[in-house]
C-alpha cells in the first residue's frame, strides 16, 4: 500500500478570494486549485501608459514627416505601432490566468488568444519563501516564488509585498497552499523584524515545513 507524503496529506487551507499578492490576485482557491489573476488596476496602468505613449509618438512622427524627406527610414514609418503594442500588451495581460492544480500536478497559464501552456511540477525545487531585510530605500519585505535546478530558468516569482501589513497573509497563504497542491518541499529563508504579529505567526506557522526541505533532498 503506497504511504502518502507527508507534504501530499496536509489540510487544504484556502487563500481568501480577491486577495492582492503583488501583481497578482487570487481568483478562488480549491482542495485541486490556486487560481490567480493579473490585477486590474496594474494592467489598467499599462493600457493608459501605452495610450499616452501612442498619443506622444503619434504627434512626433507627424512633426517629422511634415519636413519633405525622400527616403523615411523604416524604423520612424513604425514608430507609431509603439503606443498600440503596449496597449494591445497589457489588454492582453488583463486575461492572464494562473492556475496551480493539484490533480495535474504543475502550472497551467493561460492567456487570451494563447493555448493553455502546462509546466509540471518536476520543472521545480521547491517553494521559497524570502524575508528581504530592511535598507535606507527599502522596508522589510517577504517574498514567495518557486525555484528551479540550477541552471535551468529563472524562479517563478508569485509576488512580494510589506511584512509590516497583514494584507501579505494571503501571500504567505498562497505559499502553503502551492507547496500542498503541487507536493513540493517549503523553504523559509530569514527572520522578520518589522512583521506585524498575525504575518510573524504565519511564518513561525511555515517554519515547520523547513524539515521537508531535508526529506526531500
Amino acid at each position: 500500500m503506497d504511504v502518502p507524503s507527508p507534504i501530499a496529506a496536509r489540510p487544504h487551507r484556502p487563500v481568501s478570494a480577491g486577495a492582492t499578492l503583488g501583481r497578482m490576485k487570487v481568483a478562488y482557491s480549491t482542495p485541486q486549485r490556486l487560481i490567480l489573476k493579473e490585477t486590474r488596476k496594474f494592467m489598467w496602468g499599462v493600457i493608459a501608459g501605452g495610450m499616452i505613449c501612442s498619443a506622444i509618438v503619434y504627434v512626433g512622427w507627424m512633426v517629422y514627416l511634415k519636413e519633405f524627406r525622400e527616403h523615411i527610414p523604416l524604423k520612424i514609418l513604425c514608430i507609431p505601432l509603439a503606443g498600440p503594442l503596449v496597449v494591445t500588451f497589457g489588454a492582453l495581460f488583463l486575461y492572464r490566468h494562473r492556475i496551480f492544480d493539484g490533480k495535474k500536478q504543475g502550472i497551467i497559464s493561460r492567456q487570451l488568444f494563447w493555448r493553455p501552456r502546462f509546466e509540471s511540477k518536476d520543472a521545480f525545487k521547491h517553494v521559497q519563501v524570502t524575508i528581504i531585510t530592511p535598507n535606507a530605500k527599502r522596508r522589510e519585505m517577504v517574498e514567495v516564488r518557486l525555484d528551479r535546478p540550477a541552471k535551468t530558468g529563472a524562479p517563478e516569482v508569485i509576488g512580494m509585498l510589506r511584512t509590516g501589513k497583514r494584507q501579505c497573509l494571503p501571500l504567505l497563504a498562497a505559499a502553503d497552499e502551492i507547496s500542498r497542491l503541487l507536493d513540493l518541499p517549503l523553504k523559509v529563508t530569514g527572520d522578520s523584524v518589522e512583521g506585524s504579529p498575525e504575518v510573524c505567526r504565519a511564518l513561525e506557522e511555515l517554519e515547520r515545513y523547513k524539515q521537508m526541505i531535508k526529506a526531500a533532498a
